[in-house]
Parts: structure tokens; C-alpha cells; sequence
């Protein structure tokens, strides 16, 4: 009976004890779990933290665009502003002159020669019109001169114009320089075919005189 009784004692005790280990794991697990969850506190600073990122990229990427279009802006200024220029300049008035024998305009600081107003059969042009270079035969400046037999054209002049000495009848020689790089159509309409044109051989003016059959002087 004695042997029963112990037996059944030792027996509460041993469960007592496998209950309260039970019961301090259960607590521990529990304890653990609560820390693992997140305050919510904590999930609104996360979200607040989110949104301020994500803003801060939007305004990155604002500013961005605002720095393109400001450049973009800039680029399109400028360019108007160099236009505006020179249609300014295109629309500035010329000053027509007049020497002795010839008429001329000045435009961005070189001579136009507009009109031959003389009297002599051998003509020189001058290099220089109003203290300017000269560096253009205007259209029809010689036509129908009925006088002037020979001309000589000054180096720097680069064009010539449309009938600049059409109908120059008495015309036998004209001295063309290499720096003539344009004739324009009919310029020697009206003049004789015997018509002379010293130049250098190797130059645009010589091509030019020979495709209209005239005589290039060497």
C-alpha cells in the first residue's frame, strides 16, 4: 500500500513539472511572436519613409524636364534672335553714290557697281567705290553703251550680273580677273562675236567665253 501510494505521489510530481516546462515554453514562444509583429507606430514611420522617397523621385524627375525644356527654350531664342538679324540686315536700305564716271551702292562694307555714267571708250573700273571694295557688276550697268570699247575689271570683283554689258556694240576686249567665279545669263547678249576676253586660261571666266565661241586671250 505504502509502494502505491509513493508511486502515485512521484507520478503528480513528475506531470506538475512537465506542465510548467510546457507552460515556460509556451509563455517564451509567445513572448517571441509578439516581438516579431511590427508597432504601429513603426508602420506608419515605413509608409511615411515610402512616400517621401517616392516624392522625392517625382521631383527629381520635374527638374529634370524643367531643365530641358529651359535649355531647349534658350536654343530656340537664340536662334530667332539670329534670324530677327538678318532679315534686319537684308531689309537695311543701300547708299547709292555716284563719282565721275560710275554709280554704286555700299551694302556691309563692299561696292556695288550699278551704272557706268561715262564718256570714255577705254574703261577701268576701280578696285575701290566709296573707300569700299569693289566686289560686284550689278545687272545691265553697261548695257547698250554705244561708246566704250574696251573694259578692264578689277581683281576682287566676284559677279557679274544678268545683261551687265549686253548691246555694248563697239566692245572689242574686256579684261576679266580670276576672281570672277559668276556670270550671269545674257551678259555679253548684243556684243561682237570677235569680242576678246583676257583671263587667266585656267579660270571659270575662260570656260565661260569659250562655251559662247569667243576668243580668250592669252
Amino acid at each position: 500500500m505504502k509502494k502505491v501510494i509513493a508511486t502515485c505521489l512521484l507520478t503528480s510530481l513528475l506531470l506538475c513539472g512537465c506542465a510548467d516546462g510546457l507552460g515556460g515554453e509556451e509563455e517564451e514562444s509567445s513572448t517571441t511572436s509578439t516581438n516579431q509583429i511590427p508597432s504601429g507606430d513603426q508602420i506608419a514611420l515605413d509608409a511615411a519613409e515610402a512616400r517621401a522617397a517616392y516624392y522625392q523621385k517625382l521631383v527629381s524627375e520635374l527638374q529634370r524636364e524643367i531643365l530641358t525644356i529651359k535649355m531647349q527654350h534658350e536654343d530656340q531664342v537664340a536662334e530667332y534672335e539670329s534670324r530677327i538679324e538678318e532679315l534686319e540686315a537684308e531689309r537695311s536700305p543701300s547708299q547709292e553714290s555716284t563719282t565721275a564716271d560710275f554709280r554704286y551702292t555700299i551694302k556691309d562694307g563692299k561696292a556695288t557697281l550699278i551704272a557706268y555714267v561715262g564718256k570714255k571708250k577705254q574703261v577701268e573700273i576701280p578696285a575701290t567705290l566709296g573707300n569700299r571694295p569693289l566686289t560686284q557688276i550689278a545687272d545691265r550697268a553697261f548695257e547698250n553703251n554705244l561708246n566704250v570699247e574696251s573694259i578692264v575689271i578689277p581683281e576682287g570683283v566676284e559677279y557679274v550680273g544678268w545683261f551687265a554689258f549686253s548691246g555694248c556694240i563697239s566692245l572689242k576686249s574686256i579684261t576679266v580677273p580670276k576672281s570672277v567665279s559668276k556670270i550671269e545669263y545674257g551678259c555679253f547678249e548684243n556684243c561682237p562675236s570677235t569680242l576678246g576676253f583676257y583671263c587667266a586660261p585656267d579660270s571659270y571666266v575662260a570656260q565661260y567665253a569659250q562655251s559662247y565661241g569667243y576668243t580668250v586671250v592669252k
